[in-house]
This record gives C-alpha cells, structure tokens and sequence, in this order.
C-alpha cells in the first residue's frame, strides 16, 4: 500500500472514531424532529353539548414522543393524551391544533383540522350550585376541614387550588397550612358558574362565630314568604348578600324574603381575624299546583352487565369484539316527588349516547324496559327479550320520548314510595357473531328524566 493511500485510510478511520465519540454526547446536533398525526375526529359538525372523539400520534425517527398537546382556536388547550373525548366546546367553528414533542425536547410541527359546533336546539338543563361550603371554616395549622358540595345539571365539577375534577356531588377533607380560598367551578354545554368558600388557618377562637343561619321554610311557590333567621357573635360587622342584594344586620334576627327564583343568600361576619361565611338556601317552585323537575341519571348507579355476569360503570348496550351481548342499566332519583304525587307529563332523554359499529343495523331495534333493580348485580341481564316496553327505537334515538307506558311505570313507582325510577336497553338480537363491536354507549349521567307532576 502506497504512503499517499494509507494516509487517507488513516483520516477516514479517524473521522469514523471521532463520529462515534461525539455523536452519543452530541445528539441534540443530529436531531431529527418528530411529526404529529390526527387520526380521526369523529364528529365534525355537532350540536353544542355532543362528545367529539379526538386520536392522534406522534412519529420520531431516532428516538420517542414523551408529550402530547390538543388546543383550539376558540377553547384553548384540551387534552395531554393522545386520545380523548369532550363535550365542552364552545358554539363556533374550532380550529383544532395537534402536536407532539420527542425525548429531546423538540416540538412537531402542527396537524390541523376543523370541527363545527352548532346550537343544540334543545333546552338546556338548568345548571347550579346548590351547596359548597367548609366546615369548620377555621381551623389551627395542622388541623383538617371538610368542603361538602352539591352540584346540578353539570357535565363536569372542577374544585382548586390542588383538587381537580369531582362528582356533582360529595366531600373532600384538606388541610391547609394558609388562609386559602377553594374554588367550585361547573360546566354544562359550554357554559360555567362558580361559588367558593374559605379556610382561615389561625386561632379558630378569634373569628367570627355564626351559631345559626337557617332558611325557613327552605322551599316555597313564587309569590310566598320565607323568613332568614341569623345568630352570630365575636363580629365586627355581618352582611347577608344574595344575588339582588347586600345588607348589613346585626348579631341576631329575622328577615323577611320573597324571591321569585331560587336564591342563595350567603351570610358574612367579619372581624380582625378574618371572615366567616354560611349559605342558606330558598328553593322557588311554579306558582301553580304542578312542579317540574329534571332528573340526571344517577353515575353510582348506572353500568351495564353483560352476558357472562360481568358489569361495568358505563352504561352500554349491544355486543363487543368477543360477541358477548351487553344490557345498559340508567337510574334516577325521584325521593323528591311526594307520594301520592299525579304524573302530568313525563319524557325520557337517552339521545345523548354515542354508538361504536353497526348496533342498530346488525342488532335490531333498541328497547328500553322499567326495570327496578336496585343495586346492579349480574342477575339483572335479561335473557328472554319481554315484550312490554317503554319505546323502541329502530334507529338511533333523537330527542327525548314519552309514552303511556312511561307515564304508567313512573306513576307505579311514586304510588309504591320508590326513591328511584330505574330502566334496563337492551337491543332485540344478542349479538350479530361477527367479533367486532356493535355499542351504544350513554356516558354515565348523560340520561335525562323530565317530570311534570300535581
């Protein structure tokens, strides 16, 4: 080999050595972005309130996507995950932005795509906070307190600082080591309300002391009375505020008040120490002798049992990919309605589900039943398909239905004392025995149950 030859041999290998010292500590240099893809977003054009689907992923040649981001034009930021759904968008015509970052820090550049949200056209379910409230409202550093709440009408409750997503109703015990405001947000169709309530960390004995502050009666026709009735000590000054109003009373007394509408007044004693603060509610019904109420499928005791005795949380009905047949189960409280109660009118929303395959062209039509089954077990599948029934539909469901059959079940049910009124679906055929998914699923508090009753 010639001198000139080896020498080049030489360099070469040498750059070789060199690449393969510095590229693992030089790797940022040599990066090469990923890419993000959206899968699918199923629907693109829905009614205000309607989930959409949303799937993506992520490509990175020379190494792995670590984050995931999800933001709208109109929304801001949805989703961390690659794959999710939400009801919460806003009326409007959305952008939606997908991207992903790799494990060395570096973002994709943006996939685009666009989903039209249109008004539902349907009356919207009146969303409140009915309570949301700490007790004690002060406590010694190190001690603990409990935040009770009840929520109505809401798709999603949200409780910060450091709490996060709720049921619409329950308690959660903190222990804040500050003075701290917690904050209760709903959301229903795009839309949100709020309450808070405070924790004042310090020497309990020096704040304010609200003995009683109570509502009576509690609920009432428009057009009646009802009388607040207040005792407080170690207050420097007391308001009683309400939607309308703010006034300052004194330590003890009664008030007189005619709201026209369900009304929270909230009383407020303050000193040097700080605040302390407690609702009372009045409930306002019709002026006439018929009440109407709006029942939300109760989530704890909703799901679905399948064939084999197995149960889930969501209520599904139809077969999945093993051709085991699935039966939803929804329940309602309806302890509200006073035995003895007349049912006027009655209509039953199950529209809001969404369906995964073919259930309705490969399993027949869907029938909904009065079925009154307490806790879910896995004996309340159905094996035999009954022929009496609330409704069938033969596709899938629009709007809300009444029926005599309604009428008769739910008036059998006020008349017999029940607290709940509980349906079963299940579809006419089991399963099609084609192992792919044929669904319809109901998110859990989704089904709505409008009662008008004297």
């Amino acid at each position: 080999m010639n001198r000139k030859v080896s020498r080049r041999l030489v360099a070469f290998v040498s750059v070789l050595v060199l690449l393969v010292i510095v590229v693992p500590g030089c790797s940022s240099i040599l990066n090469r972005g990923p890419i993000a893809y959206i899968d699918a977003m199923k629907p693109q054009e829905i009614p205000q309130g309607e989930t959409v689907w949303f799937k993506g992923h992520g490509e990175d040649p020379d190494g792995s996507i670590t984050t995931y981001q999800w933001r709208s034009s109109i929304d801001g930021q949805l989703s961390s995950e690659p794959e999710f759904e939400t009801k919460e968008l806003s009326k409007g015509t959305h952008t939606i932005y997908f991207r992903v970052r790799d494990d060395q820090g570096v973002w994709s550049e943006e996939d685009i795509t666009t989903v039209k949200v249109e008004d539902s056209g349907q009356p919207a379910v009146q969303m409140s906070i009915d309570s949301f409230q700490a007790t004690p409202e002060a406590i010694a550093d190190g001690d603990t307190a409990k935040l009770t709440w009840k929520v109505t009408g809401a798709s999603r409750v949200v409780i910060e600082p450091g709490i996060g997503n709720v049921p619409l109703a329950g308690s959660r015990t903190v222990s804040p080591t500050t003075n701290t405001t917690y904050m209760l947000t709903a959301y229903s169709n795009g839309q949100s309300v709020w309450a808070s309530t405070q924790v004042h960390v310090s020497d309990a004995a020096y704040l304010p002391t609200i003995k009683t502050f109570t509502a009576s009666p509690s609920s009432i026709r428009r057009g009646e009375k009802a009388t607040l009735d207040w005792e407080v000590t170690n207050a420097d000054t007391i308001t009683i505020t309400s939607s309308d109003s703010n006034v300052s009373v004194l330590s003890s007394g009664k008030a007189i008040v005619m709201p026209t509408q369900t009304t929270l007044y909230q009383l407020t004693a303050t000193n040097k120490e700080g605040a302390t603060v407690r609702i009372a509610k009045v409930t306002v019904k019709a002026s006439s002798p018929q009440d109407t109420v709006i029942l939300l499928a109760i989530p704890s005791e909703g799901g679905y049992v399948d064939d084999s005795g197995s149960t889930g949380s969501t209520p599904r009905v139809g077969d999945d990919e093993n051709n085991r047949a699935r039966q939803g189960f929804i329940s309602f409280d309806i302890s509200g309605i006073p035995q003895g109660s007349k049912v006027v009118s009655a209509a039953l929303d199950v529209s809001s589900g969404q369906r995964t395959g073919q259930p309705f062209e490969q399993l027949g039509a869907m029938r909904v039943y009065a079925h009154q089954y307490g806790r879910l077990s896995a004996s309340d599948f159905s094996k035999t398909l009954p022929s009496s029934y609330l409704v069938k539909y033969e596709n899938r469901p629009v709007g809300s239905f009444t029926s005599t059959a309604l009428f008769a079940a739910l008036q059998d049910a006020i008349d017999k004392g029940e607290s709940r009124f509980q349906i079963r679906i299940q579809f006419e055929k089991a399963t099609d025995g084609d192992y792919s998914i044929d669904s319809y699923r109901l998110e859990p508090e989704a089904a709505v149950l409008v009662v008008t009753y004297q």
